[in-house]
């Protein structure tokens, strides 16, 4: 549909790329639903009839939404990202401000007009940690289990247990510590539309299956309810009871 009806844009043409991807091209905005990005171009559709323009908006939202999955395998693990946490480029290349990573336009997918990648990298090398093994965790979110230390940044927390990456090539390994830093931080702000707060150890108490005693406010916390940054306990300000932002990390 819409073949005979088609704006066509060279990556090199004048056109900006806003962070909910929608684009500006000739002084009008174009929501993402509205265009492909294909490999030399993106395709708009000019039609007038409502039904050829919605048919391809479907197309659109379906492509993007699964864009990503031709790049991932089998187990994967997804994560989304709120808009602050990354930039889109002219190109279509997302940064992950956390991290620094590039992500190209074959390696993500956009679901109301944010980012939702997966990472694969490690999936055949991971081992599990079950919540009933026999493991110390400690208030900086390291963990030692069989007489070995693994950092926060290490593993990655699941329903099952602990997901932690076994691979010895180094280029793995940085990308899994990565996007593990990048999701525990995420947490922290999800569905989060105030201050998160950050808070130094001697306020809480990290339990063996992640939940969190929060000493200031005789609150405990689930794993799905906060976040860690560098090491330590994150959280949305209006979860707490009281407020303690003389604790705050800077």
């Amino acid at each position: 549909m819409c073949n005979d009806s088609i704006i066509n844009i060279k990556y090199d043409d004048e056109y900006k790329v806003q962070i909910d991807f929608s684009i500006l091209y000739k002084n009008k905005v174009y929501n993402y639903t509205e265009y492909r990005v294909l490999n030399d171009s993106i395709k708009i559709c000019n039609s007038t009839d409502n039904y050829v323009r919605n048919s391809w908006k479907l197309r659109n939202v379906w492509v993007k939404g699964t864009m990503h999955q031709k790049s991932c395998n089998k187990p994967m693990t997804y994560i989304q990202f709120d808009r602050w946490e990354y930039t889109v480029l002219k190109h279509f290349r997302v940064m992950i401000l956390a991290t620094k990573k590039l992500i190209t336009k074959y390696d993500y997918a956009v679901f109301k007009g944010k980012i939702i990648t997966c990472v694969t990298e490690c999936a055949k090398v991971t081992f599990t940690i079950k919540y009933e093994d026999e493991y110390r965790v400690w208030n900086n979110f390291s963990m030692m289990y069989q007489g070995r230390m693994y950092y926060y940044d290490e593993y990655i927390i699941t329903d099952d247990g602990l997901q932690v990456c076994n691979s010895s090539d180094r280029l793995i390994k940085e990308k899994w510590l990565n996007f593990i830093v990048s999701e525990k931080k995420t947490a922290a702000f999800k569905h989060c539309n105030v201050s998160v707060d950050g808070f130094y150890s001697e306020n809480y108490t990290l339990h063996t299956n992640f939940t969190v005693f929060f000493k200031p406010t005789n609150q405990n916390f689930t794993r799905q309810d906060y976040g860690v940054i560098l090491g330590y306990f994150a959280i949305c300000s209006r979860k707490l009871r009281l407020s303690c932002n003389d604790d705050l990390v800077k």
